[in-house]
């Protein structure tokens, strides 16, 4: 059937014989490739092999994320196209508070810790947050700075984050297309913002 494939023994075992007959039960349309111009792809095929698996891990994260439950398989498809990948080494700030808007982060591996400063200046994480889940949503939604910092967390010789960001012009088509995602991020964003506020007074930092 279409998608399907065959003839793949030949590439790895020697002499190379099909043990098999195939034959087209309708009139049919195939791609091929020799054996020849296959080899140095095969060659790779470990690296290779792992990067089409981060790709599916990330493609499987996403679909675990209720902020992306609401999108239709084309907007599904432009996410995908669209976002970009970072690293952060442990200690360094991914977004800093008071810091213009312009990404969605999504921590692929790792972990951040979240933190903000009450009227005095001092400044106090409030939060920690790791694998699947993201920030700066509030932020691109209602078209303000960030309002906290966000930072690897520093593990001693650890390996930092890994992270998926998501630029401002795609997140902005994406939520005004589906109506689940923009009460989505409606409802986290004045979670998060009531649980810092209660954080930072808990602690004498804000009025």
């Amino acid at each position: 059937h279409r998608g399907a494939y065959l003839g793949k023994q030949v590439l790895r075992a020697e002499p190379g014989i099909y043990s098999a007959t195939y034959r087209a039960s309708v009139t049919t349309h195939l791609l091929a490739i020799q054996r020849a111009a296959l080899a140095p792809l095969l060659q790779e095929g470990a690296a290779h092999g792992a990067q089409v698996q981060a790709r599916v891990d990330e493609l499987m994260l996403r679909g675990r994320m209720p902020l992306f439950d609401g999108l239709s398989p084309q907007a599904l498809a432009e996410l995908h196209g669209r976002m970009g990948h970072r690293h952060a080494a442990p200690g360094t700030d991914i977004v800093r508070e008071g810091e213009a808007r312009s990404y969605l982060y999504i921590v692929l591996a790792g972990q951040v810790e979240v933190a903000a400063r009450g009227t005095d200046g001092q400044e106090m994480v409030t939060g920690t947050l790791g694998t699947g889940e993201h920030f700066g949503e509030r932020s691109l939604f209602l078209d303000v700075p960030y309002g906290a910092t966000v930072r690897a967390v520093a593990e001693p010789g650890g390996p930092g984050v890994e992270l998926l960001t998501l630029d401002e012009t795609t997140f902005d088509r994406l939520v005004a297309g589906s109506a689940a995602m923009a009460h989505y991020v409606e409802q986290v964003a004045s979670g998060r913002q009531i649980a810092t506020r209660r954080q930072l007074r808990l602690t004498g930092l804000i009025a």
